[in-house]
């Protein structure tokens, strides 16, 4: 497909290096140089020096002719120009970054007026999944498919585990029954899609998906379960922070924020009356005791800065506070706070990148089977994506057991008539079915492309 990136930032860039990736023809457009410089030194893609709104641009890069544009830069009027004009010059599909809460209740008339096909909101998209792990604190991350009566959870394993140095297969009966499978592990940088010879060690990152309830209990077993969440502590009054802070006080927690900008906190107050919002700055010591972190039972980092997210966020890990989360656009940090223990990292851009990607593939095979969900786990270095079975799947009617998966791709989850299925080789694929599937470096498009081929193809 032909994809235009207007906007070579943190998004637009982790944007092109997928789709780059995946083969499709990206031309990015900055005005800055060095961006563009980079973009060229280290991508397959064609840069482009101009402003993305700008008709002559647009057409020097082949808008008229583009499948889809993605406006991604800082500025939300820029990026809904750029729709705007590339929709009239003939891309098909557009879809723009619109960051601004004062656009947030008028997302429907914006995409009607200005020919704008999907809006994303980065900073809504965090806050919605930083809740979700302090719904279910135990785990480091958390996604969801099947409209949420399926997770996909990752959490580091302990050396007192009991399921630590013992193959999957010698599990209890008890966890065995659970509607759970063990769908991958990450291990010294390494993905590894787990069978049951599989051995978990120490400091493993493993990943299971099932169905909430067996998830609960997983970890009742396993002793990690924590007590609801009711106080939160917010460093940063930005607007994660914001949309945080409401969803947070729907669902019945007490909020606390420090922000060091007076015209934040100002903002803040007035927007969430309910909030306690403190000036200050947070990453000061003694202004945190003072305001008794210790005594939160969840702690997210949200400033300006990944690198004082993490410190400040493996201090609140010394200080015992049951859940702590920090915000971090670099994956080489995020690798960093994994290896002192601090799992839950929150990267915006990756969350924008995947809901971009998830379209875009679904745009690719349009005529293939719907993808509902996609997620990149373990860094990026694998995805979990949710399929529509219909009847151009080649492998109805067959047991599992008799097909041959691509090597590094697992069946997590099967429903079939709205029940939930952890599958078995006796399982079959029927049209109608919704399938999620997990996969290591494929880049799969269409669920026909995780089988080998084989005779009975």
């Amino acid at each position: 497909m032909k994809i235009i990136i207007v906007g070579d930032g943190k998004v637009g860039f982790t944007l092109a290096q997928h789709l780059s990736r995946e083969n499709h023809d990206v031309t990015i457009i900055d005005t800055r140089d060095d961006a563009l410089r980079r973009a060229n030194d280290t991508l397959d893609v064609m840069c482009v020096k101009g402003n993305g709104a700008s008709i002559t641009t647009l057409r020097e890069s082949g808008a008229d002719t583009a499948d889809v544009l993605i406006a991604a830069t800082n500025a939300d009027e820029v990026n809904m120009v750029c729709c705007l004009t590339a929709k009239r010059l003939g891309t098909k599909y557009t879809i723009a970054r619109v960051r601004d809460m004062e656009y947030t209740a008028e997302l429907s008339s914006l995409k009607r007026e200005m020919g704008i096909d999907m809006i994303i909101n980065p900073e809504n998209a965090t806050a919605v999944e930083i809740s979700r792990l302090l719904r279910f604190p135990s785990a480091a991350n958390i996604d969801t498919f099947y409209r949420g009566r399926v997770e996909l959870i990752g959490f580091r394993v302990q050396a007192d585990d009991f399921i630590c140095s013992q193959p999957l297969s010698a599990l209890p009966g008890k966890v065995k029954a659970l509607p759970l499978l063990f769908c991958a592990a990450e291990r010294e940088g390494q993905v590894i899609i787990p069978d049951g010879s599989f051995v978990p060690q120490a400091d493993d990152k493993l990943y299971l998906i099932g169905q909430p309830v067996g998830m609960s209990q997983f970890f009742k077993l396993l002793g990690r379960y924590v007590p609801k969440i009711k106080d939160v502590f917010l460093v940063g009054g930005g607007r994660i922070s914001r949309y945080l802070a409401d969803i947070l006080e729907n669902m019945g927690m007490h909020v606390k924020v420090v922000e060091l900008s007076e015209q934040r906190c100002l903002a803040f107050s007035e927007a969430q009356p309910r909030t306690m919002v403190i000036c200050g700055d947070g990453t000061d010591q003694e202004l945190l005791e003072s305001e008794n972190i210790a005594a939160a039972d969840a702690f997210v980092a949200l400033t300006d800065r990944d690198e004082d997210n993490l410190i400040i966020s493996l201090y609140a890990m010394q200080r015992g506070i049951p859940k702590v989360i920090a915000k971090s656009n670099r994956q080489n940090y995020a690798s960093i706070a994994h290896s002192v223990g601090l799992d839950s990292v929150i990267s915006p851009k990756l969350i924008t990148a995947n809901q971009i990607l998830q379209t875009v593939r679904g745009m690719e095979n349009s005529k293939g089977n719907v993808m509902n969900a996609l997620y990149m786990i373990a860094d990026g270095q694998a995805e979990a994506m949710e399929f529509v079975i219909n009847s151009s799947s080649s492998r109805l009617g067959r047991p599992l057991r008799e097909l041959r998966l691509k090597k590094g791709i697992l069946i997590g989850v099967l429903i079939h008539d709205n029940r939930i299925i952890i599958p078995e080789g006796s399982s079959v694929l029927s049209q109608g079915d919704t399938v999620i599937i997990v996969s290591r470096d494929q880049g799969i498009l269409d669920i026909n492309d995780i089988f080998e081929t084989d005779l009975g193809a």
